[in-house]
């Protein structure tokens, strides 16, 4: 199975406004891609990671295939880069966040004899040559997959706090804390309370609050983490507008991709399955695959608030003749 990575321009619509309803629009095909990455043997599944870099231009991609061997794109760039493998193939999904100049990346899943299944990408000197380059390191798991009665249990939501903090939840576990300065592990929860969001959720200076997807309604919506304690919650700034989808179509995942100030692509993916009849009287129940892609501007509503202002632009639907593990828009 290929991977494809689509690079698209956009631009505002015409009207500033445009229903949230996808109505009658009928999807369509995905554009060819410029650039197509698929696993070393042909077959399987690329695990892409988090934008990152040195510096403030985080134009750096990372993909391991379900053998270990990894794949390293500058999008500014458009060159490829060789990179070490890391030391465990990512057969299952992961998380990941740019920390940093370094990426972290973690198996959405932990298990306590999992060698790898945490790990950083950072651009270090050789032992040898003494050149940089990129190369990986194993880091400790948390504390909490060492308990007794611990099953694994995928994280559910995960962000940077404090520009050098990593934060997990975990349900039925507890959030807990990495400092990536020191390479440690708070050795208890940092917090009673589980990060109110799917996925991960990113700090954005312009609006000093953190974007994601609420874990109660999926919808995007902001929060203010600063003052964020063990005992006190993120503060809940802002929800934003949905796109209304048909009933039968069931949200696989949402994904907020910046393009620059001011200016982001909401991209959910959702699964359709229906019953259909062979000739014989045999029920099958085949899947579509959807997603759809919604521009949307941020700015501040006051000088100084928490209140932002939303303006939903162009909506597109496409579908997918096959699934894919990773796109960029």
């Amino acid at each position: 199975m290929q991977t494809t990575l689509c690079a698209a321009s956009t631009r505002p619509a015409s009207s500033s406004r445009h229903s949230s309803k996808l109505g009658g629009r009928r999807a369509s095909k995905l554009p060819e891609p410029d650039l197509s990455f698929a696993a070393r043997d042909g077959e399987g599944n690329m695990e892409f990671f988090a934008l990152f870099g040195r510096g403030e231009n985080k134009s750096l991609i990372a993909a391991v295939d379900q053998n270990g061997f990894a794949i390293m794109y500058d999008l500014d760039g458009r060159v490829v880069h060789y990179m070490a493998n890391p030391h465990k193939p990512r057969k299952f999904s992961t998380v990941s966040l740019a920390v940093g100049d370094g990426l972290y990346v973690m198996d959405r899943c932990l298990h306590s004899d999992s060698r790898g299944g945490f790990e950083a990408l950072t651009f270090d000197k050789s032992d040898w040559t003494g050149l940089p380059y990129w190369r990986w390191h194993c880091l400790e798991l948390p504390p909490y997959v060492h308990e007794p009665r611990y099953k694994p249990t995928t994280i559910g939501a995960c962000t940077v706090v404090g520009g050098s903090s990593i934060w997990i939840s975990v349900p039925g576990v507890g959030t807990y804390g990495f400092d990536t300065v020191r390479a440690s592990w708070s050795p208890a929860p940092v917090a009673s309370w589980e990060l109110p969001f799917n996925g991960r959720a990113d700090y954005f200076p312009e609006y000093d609050q953190w974007l994601g997807f609420s874990s109660e309604t999926n919808k995007l919506c902001s929060w203010d983490m600063s003052a964020a304690t063990g005992s006190s919650e993120p503060v809940l700034c802002n929800v934003f507008e949905d796109v209304e989808v048909p009933h039968d179509w069931t949200l696989e995942s949402s994904h907020l991709v910046r393009l620059g100030p001011g200016m982001f692509c909401v991209a959910k993916f959702f699964e359709r399955v229906f019953n259909t009849e062979n000739s014989e009287g045999f029920i099958f129940r085949p899947a579509e695959s959807f997603v759809v892609l919604t521009g949307l501007m941020l700015k501040p509503r006051d000088n100084g608030g928490k209140r932002l202002e939303a303006t939903m632009h162009k909506c597109r639907v496409y579908k997918f003749e096959c699934v894919t593990t990773g796109c960029i828009y």
